[in-house]
This record gives structure tokens, C-alpha cells and sequence, in this order.
């Protein structure tokens, strides 16, 4: 939560948008009345009328993933994940061995990082998948 003081105007009406609360009183030298706008979370500014990037704060994407700020009233954001990865955070390794790809008793291994699989063919196949006898 943010506090800030402005001297300009005091809460009638109320000076402060994306229901920030208004509230008065004097200032900390009691040399004028003054109000401050109490903002939401997700929000800034004197009258907070500004939307905090939170990628810009909390970005906790991983694996080469976007931070995606996601607009009001979310007050949140998302991750775009790369090819190959998935989660909240990107922080799960797409296996690609279980889409079985591989055939003709063929063994599978994933490839971390990448979307992509290698198969290790049984004995008399071959091609990507061993699907080649």
C-alpha cells in the first residue's frame, strides 16, 4: 500500500481513482490541511491513477519465459513460457518421451531445455522415430 500526501485539494470530492480511499488531515507541521489517497494494491501515484508493472517487481518467471503484466483489475502477471517448458513460473521441463514418439521398442530420452526427444533404436530400425525398418 502506498501513502502519499498532496497539499493541492482535500476529500471533497474525492481526488483519489481505482478506488483509493481519501483521507484528511494535517500534515506532520500542522502548517496546512491536506489529504493523502490510502491506493489499492496494484496501484500508485498522488491520486493513484498509476498501474504498477509487476513483472517489474515480482518477476519470477523462469526457462527463458515473458513476464505478461496483466491489466487491472488483476494487479497481477502471467508467464509466457518457452517451448518446452510449462507451469505457474515455467518451471516444469515439457517431457516429450510422453507423447511415446518413439517406436518398435525404441527408448526415448527428453532433451532438457529443448523441444525436443531423441529415440535409440532397437536393433534393425532406424529414422527419427525407429519407425524405419
Amino acid at each position: 500500500m502506498q501513502i502519499v500526501m498532496n497539499q493541492e485539494q482535500n476529500c471533497n470530492p474525492n481526488p483519489c481513482v481505482n478506488d483509493g480511499v481519501c483521507e484528511e488531515g494535517q500534515n506532520e507541521w500542522q502548517f496546512w490541511y491536506s489529504h493523502r489517497c490510502v491506493c489499492p494494491l496494484g496501484w500508485a501515484g498522488p491520486f493513484c491513477e498509476v498501474d504498477i508493472d509487476e513483472c517489474i517487481d515480482n518477476n519470477s518467471c523462469l526457462n527463458g519465459a515473458d513476464c505478461v503484466d496483466q491489466p487491472p483489475p488483476a494487479n497481477d502477471y502471467a508467464c509466457e513460457c518457452a517451448p518446452g517448458w510449462e507451469g505457474l513460473h515455467c518451471e516444469h521441463n515439457i517431457d516429450e518421451c510422453l507423447k511415446f514418439p518413439c517406436q518398435n521398442g525404441a527408448t526415448c530420452t527428453d532433451s532438457v531445455n529443448h523441444l525436443d526427444y531423441t529415440c535409440t533404436c532397437a536393433p534393425g530400425f532406424t529414422g527419427d522415430n525407429c519407425e524405419i525398418k
